[in-house]
C-alpha cells in the first residue's frame, strides 16, 4: 500500500501544481479561463487576484502532497501527517466545487479522487 500512496500522493501533487499554473500563471488568457465558465475578459481581470491565492492555495498543496509522498517509504517524523492533511484538503476542495457547482462535476473528480486513493491507501500502511 506505500506504494500505491506514493504513486497516487505524487500525482495528486502534480495535478494540483497543474491547477497552480491555470490559476495563478495563466489565468487571464481566454482558453484558460473560460474552462471554469468565465464568460469575458473582464469578468476574468476582475478575479485574477482570487485565482492567484486560489492558485498559490493548490501549489503549496501539492508540494506538500508530493514532499509526504516522496517521505514516505522513510522513517521521517510526519510523513504521513503531512500526506494525509494535504490529500484530505484536497478531497474536501474537491466537495466542495462539486457541490457548489455541478457542472465542474468532472474537474472535481480530477481534484478528490487521487487524493482519495491515497488516503484510502494510507489506511493500510
Amino acid at each position: 500500500m506505500v506504494v500505491i500512496a506514493v504513486i497516487f500522493g505524487v500525482l495528486s501533487g502534480i495535478l494540483h501544481i497543474q491547477f497552480w499554473l491555470l490559476e495563478a500563471v495563466w489565468w487571464r488568457q481566454e482558453r484558460i479561463w473560460k474552462r471554469f465558465g468565465i464568460r469575458s475578459q473582464d469578468q476574468a481581470d476582475g478575479l485574477a487576484f482570487n485565482m492567484i491565492n486560489q492558485g498559490y492555495y493548490n501549489l503549496f498543496l501539492g508540494i506538500g502532497a508530493i514532499v509526504g509522498a516522496i517521505l514516505l517509504p522513510f522513517d521521517v517524523p510526519g510523513r504521513t501527517t503531512l500526506l494525509g492533511y494535504c490529500c484530505l484538503f484536497m478531497v474536501g476542495a474537491g466537495l466542495v466545487l462539486f457541490v457548489s457547482r455541478r457542472s465542474m462535476a468532472r474537474a472535481a473528480l480530477i481534484q478528490a479522487v487521487p487524493p482519495l486513493i491515497t488516503l484510502i491507501a494510507l489506511i493500510w500502511v
